[in-house]
């Protein structure tokens, strides 16, 4: 379980109470109602117990995030778990999307990194990726093909990946993991 319900004293007193009242063999009506009282504690309790759309959905968004960032290198992880106080589980998956793009770009397009797989990039790879780099990717952003479906990026689009980059970048030269902050 994700987590458990503590409980209630007035709803532990109450189940309490029917257990003995039913040992006790109390008149049918008297143990009809203890049984009712019973089960609509229980149901309460089954209640509590049910998330709500806002927890739903911050799970949801965990698994989802989890699943990309299985995708990325391992150092990733950090970067992701760094931002999490400050960034929305939402936002904290589209920078993963836009940084799973922008791997898979140097990893097809730079020669020094045509042969490695994304998930086995070091974090020293971030030192070797010049401007450059950068510049062209944002000029791939406009238009890229990714399994067989189209994708077009407007300013607004590049501009969200950018940001995104300029996130991850700023994070590991903050910690003072690399020394190059194109």
């Amino acid at each position: 379980a994700l987590y458990q319900i503590r409980p209630n004293p007035s709803i532990t007193f109450l189940l309490n109470l029917c257990h003995i009242m039913i040992k006790i063999d109390f008149s049918s009506p008297v143990i009809d109602f203890m049984v009712q009282l019973c089960n609509a504690v229980s149901k309460g309790c089954e209640m509590m117990a049910d998330r709500n759309y806002h927890d739903q959905m911050n799970i949801d968004n965990a698994l989802r995030l989890r699943e990309i960032i299985s995708e990325l290198p391992r150092f990733c992880g950090d970067f992701f778990r760094g931002i999490e106080p400050t960034t929305s589980s939402l936002t904290r998956i589209a920078y993963a999307y836009d940084l799973r793009v922008f791997l898979q770009f140097i990893c097809n397009s730079n020669p020094s990194f045509k042969n490695t797989s994304i998930r086995d990039f070091k974090l020293e790879i971030l030192d070797q990726i010049k401007a450059i780099d950068i510049e062209e990717y944002l000029e791939y952003l406009s238009y890229y093909k990714k399994d067989d479906i189209e994708h077009l990026n407007q300013e607004n689009g590049k501009k969200r990946k950018l940001i995104s980059l300029r996130s991850f970048y700023n994070y590991y030269f903050k910690k003072e993991m690399i020394v190059t902050n194109p």
